[in-house]
């Protein structure tokens, strides 16, 4: 007998066992998907890495952009939540140091599921490198939630990657990238996935995925971000009621514990958020006014690519599949349904966001509609007309089905990096930035600041100095936060006389004893002619403090000079 015969034999003789087969074939396809799941975050990590250079790439003490706007305000309430944790001297949502030393707290509604990633990053590397690290993540996660989702419609897998693509990196997210919205845009598609698979995936997990959904939407309405949930409340509703209309009563019923938990807990977020920082504010008293018409898109931006709050150009092969997708629907070979429903949201998207672009009657129009009538930039509707799409371009391009694997990845790739290239025009000046390092080092921890320029609340520039506090943590009579309170801006504006010489010395007696600030620091580059910068002689200011009593310069870290200030020694002559 030939040798190994008798064992070939017996392995022929025994019985299959489909069970453990079926098991085999799990097992293999799982770690396929695990293998296939870490090459698309490298794909997606080398699309960023495309997108901005390589050598831009930043970390623990760079950023992407000049140290100044929405992402210091971000980096510095990421930290607030770590200081929360670590001190359990203040709850994450208050703000105990931005304009504290008006006499006023700030909340803040900020992050929400960011700081999964924020707080790990921050204990090891720091403030920078923990906002750095959102960033880069929130491109994976947008890309890999869209994946998901359109993989559970019914897409190829080539098809659904080239979606997450279209999706990350898409135009408006590009714009946006440094904006709350932008960054936690990865739970729209992820929360439409846990509702299809609720609705119509395995029986046995329908209360599972029905939970899940449920959490995703309160961390979305948890966030604070209230552009978000204004957006996609009616969207999650009109697509469980496209999608479950036909779902049967068992099923339905499962859902009932995970959906009114879902509406429960979105509408107690949702009303905490605007209790405590939306209906407060100064914004909210003073309206919209011509806002909304200026920020809104042109009907010509959905054609041009502007790298403005009024971007709405869909991106070229996001658009070219989606058209493909709705003739595939036309001819029967998609869900015409479903088709029709992403059709119709886009087209909404658009509408709202362009409406206050269109003269009078359009703004008159966009201000008679509950909710929407308070947001000032319609822009940001923009991302809903993405998700849409995106989808839409998944169900296109599975139209195309090619029979070898190296074709499929071919296109895959030429289709990635199309998208990629073409959202270049839409990340500006990506390069990296020095942070700042701590530009105060002789004020003691807890000391109360008076930042000048003395900038409003709601004033880009304010960032720096919200960054000085993860550094000096203390009281600051200013910051950096769109929903300062009318009392806190009526502080601040107290403080503008100060920024004028020759200084005044009473003046300045008084607002001291008001404000009960110890020091004064003075940031020089940002006077200057620039939009961003205060209109005065920061030179000029610093010069004058030094030759008056009172003011004593205790550090000069860059072009930021300190100085203590005693209120006793300040030559004023009261009658």
């Amino acid at each position: 007998m030939i040798p190994g015969a008798a064992e070939s034999q017996r392995r022929r003789a025994r019985p299959r066992d489909p069970h453990a087969e079926r098991a085999a074939g799990e097992h293999t396809a799982s770690s396929f998907g695990r293998r296939w799941g870490a090459l698309y975050c490298v794909l997606v990590l080398l699309g960023v890495a495309v997108l901005v250079g390589p050598s831009n790439l930043v970390w623990s003490h760079e950023y992407m952009q000049p140290p100044v706007g929405d992402h210091i305000q971000l980096t510095y309430y990421l930290w607030l939540w770590w200081h929360s944790i670590t001190t359990f001297s203040h709850a994450p949502w208050v703000d105990p140091f931005q304009f504290a030393a008006t006499g006023h707290h700030v909340y803040q509604a900020c992050c929400g599921p960011l700081v999964l990633v924020s707080l790990p990053v921050q204990a090891l590397w720091g403030a920078v490198a923990a906002f750095n690290a959102v960033f880069y993540a929130t491109f994976v996660a947008a890309a890999g939630c869209m994946y998901l989702w359109t993989r559970s419609l019914g897409a190829p897998r080539l098809a659904a990657a080239v979606a997450g693509f279209a999706y990350a990196f898409a135009p408006f997210r590009l714009v946006q990238k440094w904006h709350e919205n932008a960054l936690l845009a990865f739970l729209l598609p992820l929360i439409l996935y846990f509702a299809e698979r609720a609705l119509r995936g395995p029986r046995t997990r329908t209360r599972i995925y029905g939970w899940l959904c449920a959490a995703s939407v309160i961390a979305l309405a948890a966030s604070g971000e209230a552009h978000l949930v204004v957006f996609f409340a009616p969207v999650l509703a009109a697509y469980v009621a496209v999608r479950g209309w036909r779902a049967d009563r068992d099923r339905l019923k499962e859902l009932i514990g995970p959906t009114v938990t879902l509406l429960a807990g979105a509408l107690v977020f949702s009303v905490l958020t605007y209790w405590f920082t939306i209906k407060p504010s100064l914004r909210a008293a003073q309206g919209i006014g011509n806002n909304a018409a200026f920020y809104a898109p042109r009907p010509a931006d959905l054609f041009r690519k502007t790298a403005t709050e009024r971007t709405a150009y869909p991106g070229i092969v996001t658009a070219v599949l989606a058209l493909a997708g709705v003739a595939a629907a036309v001819r029967r070979r998609a869900d015409r349904v479903l088709v029709g429903f992403l059709l119709l949201l886009t087209a909404a998207a658009y509408a709202i966001a362009v409406l206050p672009s269109l003269g009078r009657f359009g703004l008159g129009v966009y201000r008679r509609v509950p909710v929407l009538s308070g947001i000032q930039v319609p822009g940001r509707f923009v991302i809903v007309a993405a998700l849409a799409l995106a989808a839409l371009a998944a169900i296109g391009l599975g139209q195309l089905r090619p029979r070898h694997a190296a074709v499929a990845a071919g296109i895959g790739l030429a289709l990635m990096s199309v998208i990629v290239l073409d959202g270049r025009a839409f990340v500006g000046d990506a390069r990296a930035y020095p942070s700042d390092p701590n530009l105060m080092p002789a004020v003691p921890r807890g000391s109360s600041v008076l930042d000048l320029p003395p900038f409003e609340g709601g004033h880009a520039g304010g960032s720096r100095y919200a960054l000085q506090i993860i550094y000096t943590p203390g009281p600051r009579v200013g910051g950096y936060s769109v929903v300062v309170t009318p009392q806190v801006f009526a502080a601040q504006q107290t403080t503008v006389p100060l920024a004028s010489v020759p200084p005044d010395p009473c003046r300045w007696r008084q607002v001291a004893q008001s404000l009960r600030f110890q020091y004064v620091a003075v940031y020089r580059d940002l006077f200057g002619p620039d939009r961003l910068q205060w209109h005065g002689d920061g030179r000029a200011l610093v010069a004058a403090l030094n030759e008056m009593p009172g003011f004593r310069r205790v550090s000069t870290v860059k072009d930021v000079d300190v100085f203590r200030l005693d209120t006793a020694a300040l030559p004023c002559r009261t009658r």
